[in-house]
């Protein structure tokens, strides 16, 4: 039976184990701008922030009701219903479930752009 005292076996082992670290640690950087850059390229246009607020404003709520990326509509629906409320409307005919969700999809975007700016 071959175990962790086997020689072949703790050589193989830290083979693989410098080879998959090396090789993350020479290309992590390059696959995480190509993966921004495939996030970036899937949001629609229409949806992006003209310009980035100061990286020292601490107190981002104001952003989506300011940006002018949402409409009144998409306002309304992410500031004045709670996820229950939500659920309602939708099942009466109120809202649209597509209408609710690109509402949440353009109001977290200039937050993750916010965020992203920051940590990259």
């Amino acid at each position: 039976m071959v175990g962790m005292s086997d020689p072949h076996l703790l050589h193989e082992t830290h083979s693989q184990s410098k080879f998959l670290t090396g090789t993350m640690a020479e290309n992590y950087k390059t696959i995480a701008e190509r993966k921004q850059a495939e996030r970036q390229s899937r949001i629609p246009k229409e949806w992006l922030l003209k310009s980035l607020p100061s990286l020292d404003k601490v107190n981002v709520e104001d952003i989506p009701r300011s940006c002018g990326v949402l409409s009144v509509s998409e306002l309304k629906i992410t500031e004045q219903y709670d996820a229950t409320a939500l659920a309602q409307a939708i099942a009466s005919g109120e809202l649209k479930c597509v209408d609710v969700t690109r509402a949440y999809c353009k109001v977290s975007e200039p937050g993750t752009l916010y965020q992203s700016n920051i940590m990259f």
